[in-house]
């Protein structure tokens, strides 16, 4: 059973202040992964623990909380992640790891 989903977004538990920060790096994020042909069409939530730098918003690692689904499409959002590098620095009152909701589609 999936804890997370498009109801309950991982970033939700830190509050709404945090929304607008949360909406630029899950845009980012999933800017940067491409969903594979062979990706049934439908709406897919994966969930990502990134470790970055506070200081530099560096990625310095990256898990699959909860997977998508969808084997293949799960190894994409682990190279697309890889991808980016770094989002911005979490603002004061986050932590360096960041528990995050992706929503990607696939038409």
């Amino acid at each position: 059973k999936q804890l997370y989903g498009p109801e309950n977004k991982a970033q939700d538990k830190y509050g709404k202040s945090y929304g607008k920060y949360f909406s630029t790096v899950t845009r980012q994020l999933a800017g940067s992964i491409i969903i594979p042909v062979e990706t049934p069409p439908g709406t897919y939530y994966p969930t990502v623990r990134l470790k970055v730098n506070p200081k530099t918003g560096a990625i310095e690692d990256a898990a699959l909380l909860e997977k998508s689904g969808d084997k293949m499409l799960d190894s994409f959002v682990r190279k697309g992640i890889g991808k980016v590098g770094s989002i911005p620095p979490p603002p004061a009152g986050l932590d360096a790891t960041l528990d995050i909701t992706l929503t990607l589609v696939r038409r």
